[in-house]
């Protein structure tokens, strides 16, 4: 394998004369780590990279100047031919992650990373595994083993191959927080060999790397800056998971060469606690969500959450669907997070909570004068507030039908008009929608209009009830036990078995609402370290000790689950003595769907 095989050929080349702004929007477009530059005759003469960019970020610099000052003159460069073993040793001395394909002319073929490196190792185990598959058709048992032993060793060898190509400290647990495997740069940056750290619980090796929460959480965590063994490292965690389960972690530190990103860090430490002082000025602000904070180890939840990080880089108005409590608005916010409008605003919306006389001017907004009791010089709706950013329409199934119509003729056009104002306004805004009701059914009776359906539906994503997805029960459990215990002052370190078998195999009608409402409840009473079964609400405790369902005559999985649900609702009522109001709080749902329940159970 040569290095033609492994590059990325046609990357854009900047010149000395480009300004630092143009420099840092090419790296931006076209999402690399670094670009070559070259003189006036295309001969390469450096490259330009992100750590130059921080270079003139802590300089101070105007993003007007030219990048003349800033690009690195020193660049790794490999011709195209050069064998792949060659380029392994090459890259094993540096820690520079780009280098620079030239010709005999040194003008600019393409360029190469460590990534490049590792896909290409990777292709070439592919159809080292296509041969194998044909070899398994036509040779005898006992050469068969031979192929597959010589198959599953040449893929170790890949995989070590690949770790020991970073520069980073990169460090493999099992599910038990037991190290399985670890690379060169780590042992190096903890001074040990190999055999002496393989197999022992990661805390006995490294302090402070958090990998028991990724195990425990199944959540993801990126460039976070730690200091470990006396050392300021980046370090990133992701959990391994596979078919819905957490098998393993894997630890990634970043200890060479951060100074840059250290100063980086101190600088925006700084604005952060500048950033509290007005938080506290003008009340409390809620933190971000983005998709790394919505847990779940579940396939198609995964699945559903790559999709949506994906649809969040264009501008398609998006209908985010599924049952109350499911986390539509996290979905909706982090798409916004991870869009290209993630600086503008993000502004939330509850259909159902504006009366409907107040609809049309919280959306669009009333000039000076529209209506007695208007506010004096007018103000500004709901899509005005949103320029820039994103709309987010919660429990849009309840729009009135006039305001559709004017949504409708907002979407096509951009522009709309304040109430009491013949002037029209443009904007620019990114509408995400959400609801827990059949809107295409809606449409066939005439409660919605189906040109405005069509029109939000450009994506949607249906959420998946937690009933459906039981593995992220305990992720979620972990991962809410650590915010009661900040919010209570407690120190509760999990549940017990008893518990994990009663919130594992309910039905959780109210989803992920329910669960941490339960969890609240259960910290509020809790007295140990854990969670114990007379902690959790009386419907759950009663669950533990109520026989099965008879075997009637019909009986179904389709009834079972009615019953269950039936019976929690009249558990619920029965706890609050017919408070309605609490016990939708208590099992996580809104109190119009509640009151459907009771008609459809028959429980009034």
């Amino acid at each position: 394998m040569l290095m033609g095989d492994m590059m990325t050929r046609e990357v854009p080349c900047l010149h000395p004369h480009d300004t630092l702004r143009q420099g840092v929007t090419v790296l931006r477009r076209n999402k690399l780590d670094a670009l070559p530059v070259v003189d006036e005759e295309g001969c390469l003469i450096g490259i330009f990279t992100k750590s130059n960019v921080l270079d003139a970020f802590l300089a101070g610099v105007d993003l007007r100047e030219t990048i003349a000052g800033y690009f690195n003159p020193q660049v790794v460069t490999v011709e195209v031919n050069t064998p792949y073993e060659v380029i392994e040793q090459r890259a094993k001395q540096t820690s520079v992650g780009t280098g620079v394909v030239i010709d005999d002319e040194r003008k600019v073929l393409g360029i190469f990373t460590k990534i490049d490196m590792i896909l290409a190792l990777f292709h070439e185990t592919e159809q080292m595994a296509g041969k194998l598959n044909a070899v398994y058709q036509a040779m005898p048992n006992g050469l068969i083993v031979v192929e597959e032993l010589e198959a599953t060793k040449r893929l170790y060898e890949t995989l070590l191959t690949v770790m020991n190509i970073a520069y980073e400290a990169i460090v493999v647990v099992d599910s038990q927080g037991k190290i399985t495997l670890i690379n060169e740069a780590a042992c190096s940056f903890f001074g040990k060999k190999e055999k002496d750290i393989l197999h022992r619980p990661i805390e006995e090796v490294i302090e402070n790397i958090r990998l028991r929460r990724t195990l425990k959480t199944g959540l993801a965590e990126t460039n976070e800056i730690q200091v470990i063994q006396g050392k300021t490292c980046i370090v990133s965690r992701s959990p391994i998971v596979r078919q819905g389960k957490i098998i393993g972690a894997v630890g990634k530190i970043v200890y060479q060469k951060i100074e840059e990103a250290k100063d980086v860090a101190e600088r925006l430490a700084q604005m952060d606690r500048e950033l509290q002082l007005y938080k506290e000025k003008v009340g409390s602000i809620p933190a971000s969500v983005t998709f790394n904070q919505i847990v779940t180890v579940n396939p198609a939840m995964r699945r559903l959450k790559k999709e949506a990080e994906m649809a969040a880089r264009g501008n398609s108005t998006i209908l985010l669907t599924g049952a109350s409590g499911t986390g539509k608005g996290l979905f909706a916010e982090a798409i916004h997070q991870a869009s290209p409008r993630r600086k503008g605003p993000f502004v939330k919306v509850n259909c159902a909570a504006v009366p409907d006389n107040l609809l049309e001017s919280e959306f669009f907004g009333y000039a000076n004068g529209a209506f007695t009791g208007a506010q004096r010089g007018g103000k500004l709706g709901k899509f005005a507030l949103a320029h820039g950013g994103t709309l987010f329409l919660d429990e849009i199934g309840d729009m009135s039908l006039n305001l559709q119509s004017k949504l409708l003729r907002v979407l096509e056009d951009k522009s709309f008009e304040p109430v009491g104002s013949n002037e029209s306004l443009n904007v620019d805004v990114r509408i995400i929608a959400a609801t827990n009701q059949d809107l295409l059914k809606k449409a066939e009776v005439g409660e919605f209009r189906s040109d405005l359906y069509y029109r939000l539906n450009v994506i949607n994503f249906h959420l998946i009830p937690l009933q459906r997805r039981s593995e992220d029960v305990i992720p979620l459990v972990h991962v809410f036990l650590e915010r009661l215990n900040q919010d209570f002052g407690k120190k509760i370190k999990g549940v017990s078995i008893a518990v994990q078998r009663v919130l594992h195999f309910h039905r959780w009608p109210g989803n992920v609402r329910e669960l941490r409402n339960v969890l609240e409840r259960a910290v509020n009473f809790a007295e140990g370290d854990f969670l114990e079964i007379e902690d959790l609400p009386f419907y759950l405790r009663e669950q533990t000790i109520e026989p099965t369902t008879d075997y009637e005559k019909g009986w179904n999985l389709e009834i079972a689950r009615r019953n269950l649900d039936k019976n929690t609702i009249k558990k619920a009522l029965t706890e609050t003595k017919g408070n309605k109001s609490e016990a939708a709080r208590m099992l996580g749902i809104s109190r119009s769907w509640l009151y459907e329940k009771i008609q459809r159970f028959d429980l009034t």
